[in-house]
């Protein structure tokens, strides 16, 4: 039988039951807020469009039209972490709400939101919950650019950070069996002189006992891969993504690419000189001195460009180019592997091209390439689930006696 999954695209949420189309699930809690942003937006927002106008007490000329067609599809508030949670139909995530973040829990089977707790300064991912404790742990990033891994026992309302250092520790996940072990991926972060980070060493998977003395034990390494989103079962099988690592290289300027930004410049030059006028045309008319420059506004705000993830910039808008009229393409190459190791250190990569995964306790795994969720039998048959955009989570809501995290 199917599995009940629960994914993110685009900063949406999505549910997919058995033999069922996705539906989307909505946060009453955003969607709140977001209609109180949109009203005072459309108080205030004009004050702080330009110095001059707003020096003056006055809204920009039709500026309206402008602000209107630029923010066309514009979404704000985005979910940017799922998980189980501690019912077999409940789902955790953490909301962005613009200027502070949120962790919340909703209950499928009542069509329930619940707030556990939002503040400012609370930039949040990789959200897991406990499955017997309740102990929540995230990936918490910092101003200075790393990331450190923290855990609450009173659903969100206190934190407490267990890892440190110049890394960036993402991914955690529970390990089945008694007490509380996380596994997670770790990267050092490479700094210039000024302390400004520069680039990433590989991801290593960790291991953290959050019951013992709370130190880390690296698990796995590889000098030319990064290892990334680990989960370990109880029977000691590791699973994770392993993808080429790409080591930090000082830009240099080729003698091809200068004669091409030489012939390009008055192409360029000619371009800009176009959007400066047509922006004039808007803010005064209201009107675009052509149809494709508002056309073009409109499609560049509902289109996602780029995924960051891990440390690469994936271009989501050269996969789609790539692929024509093929909308199921993966939006990460083949050397993106999914691979299982077991407790005697023998390896089987399952699957290429996968953004995100998850696995069942019975063995069976579901997993996607950005623009499709799959789903793999022991045996290693492929069944396509569904389609979507930009997929960058998938999670199993499975039955409670078949979670195992």
């Amino acid at each position: 039988m199917q599995p009940t999954i629960a994914y993110l695209a685009q900063g949406r949420l999505f549910v997919r039951e058995p033999d069922k189309p996705p539906r989307e699930i909505e946060s009453a809690f955003a969607k709140e807020t977001e209609e109180r942003q949109s009203r005072s937006r459309s108080i205030d927002g004009w004050k702080g469009r330009s110095a001059v106008w707003g020096q003056m007490g006055m809204a920009p000329p039709e500026f309206s039209q402008w602000e209107q067609a630029g923010a066309e599809g514009l979404r704000r508030i985005k979910f940017r972490s799922l998980c189980r949670g501690p019912k077999p139909t409940d789902l955790m995530y953490v909301l962005d709400l613009e200027t502070v973040s949120g962790v919340f829990r909703y209950d499928l089977a009542q069509g329930y939101e619940r707030r556990l707790m939002h503040r400012n300064d609370f930039v949040a991912r990789d959200l897991v919950c406990h499955p017997e404790a309740g102990t929540l742990a995230v990936s918490l990033s910092h101003p200075d650019g790393s990331a450190s891994l923290a855990f609450s026992d009173d659903e969100g309302r206190h934190w407490n950070h267990v890892t440190g250092g110049d890394s960036v520790d993402e991914a955690p996940h529970w390990i089945p069996g008694d007490g509380r072990k996380i596994v997670f991926q770790s990267a050092g972060v490479g700094r210039n002189g000024h302390g400004v980070r520069l680039a990433l060493g590989p991801y290593a998977i960790e291991t953290l006992d959050l019951d013992g003395k709370g130190d880390t034990e690296t698990i796995l390494t590889d000098d030319k891969s990064d290892l990334l989103l680990p989960r370990k079962t109880a029977d000691g099988t590791l699973y994770f993504l392993r993808r080429p690592y790409k080591p930090f290289r000082e830009p240099h300027l080729s003698l091809g690419q200068f004669l091409w930004d030489v012939l390009m410049l008055p192409f360029r030059l000619l371009l800009t000189i176009l959007h400066i006028f047509n922006f004039f045309s808007v803010m005064f008319s209201g009107q675009p001195l052509a149809t494709a420059f508002g056309a073009a506004n409109r499609r560049a705000a509902g289109e996602q460009q780029f995924l960051m993830l891990w440390g690469h910039m994936i271009d989501t808008r050269q996969a789609m180019a790539k692929a024509g009229n093929d909308a199921a393409v993966p939006l990460v190459p083949k050397e993106w592997q999914l691979v299982r190791r077991d407790a005697g250190g023998s390896e089987q990569v399952i699957a290429s091209s996968v953004l995100a995964y998850d696995v069942l306790a019975d063995g069976r795994i579901v997993l996607s390439d950005g623009t499709a969720i799959y789903l793999i039998d022991t045996a290693g048959k492929r069944e396509k689930l569904c389609e979507g955009k930009f997929i960058e989570v998938v999670t199993a809501v499975a039955p409670a006696e078949s979670r195992q995290s």
